[in-house]
């Protein structure tokens, strides 16, 4: 049996690394906001992950690296706004898309990432149309990659 070649396997899965679809991270604790950002996710052409807790979606920003996140506002264990304020400790955090159906919470959420040096790409009131979702899921795809032409 012959040894396999580290380096050559280790590009491949770079390679295929850079093939992969963008991740984007939503979290909502509405099950119906899921099925849209699915279904806006898929037309956008990225891998969609739809959380509803705070703790699993810290987790998953750490562990996937995602390019953009939809943030709801109101949320029964902690508030949009102070997952923004946690997004600022990161090293390369992602994009973010209030989302939100108080105008109120949405134009203060949208003010706060801004204010906190995050990159905003949106703010959208519920109820949210999938191709008006899908196309600002893609519109934050294509801001991340020209700010990180890495990924």
């Amino acid at each position: 049996m012959e040894p396999v070649n580290q380096p050559a396997r280790l590009a491949g899965e770079a390679s295929a690394a850079k093939c992969a679809p963008p991740i984007v991270v939503c979290l909502d604790d509405d099950p119906l906001v899921g099925e849209i950002f699915r279904a806006a996710a898929a037309r956008a052409g990225v891998q969609g992950v739809f959380l509803t807790d705070a703790g699993e979606f810290e987790r998953a920003i750490k562990a996937l690296a995602p390019v953009a996140v939809v943030l709801d506002q109101v949320m029964p264990d902690r508030s949009g706004a102070e997952l923004i304020l946690w997004m600022r400790g990161l090293a390369d955090p992602p994009g973010v898309i209030v989302i939100g159906a108080d105008p109120l919470y949405v134009d203060s959420a949208a003010a706060l990432v801004k204010g906190a040096g995050l990159c905003f790409v949106a703010a959208l009131r519920k109820p949210l149309p999938v191709a008006e979702f899908a196309a600002t899921i893609q519109f934050a795809v294509g801001a991340k990659t020209r700010r990180d032409p890495e990924r």
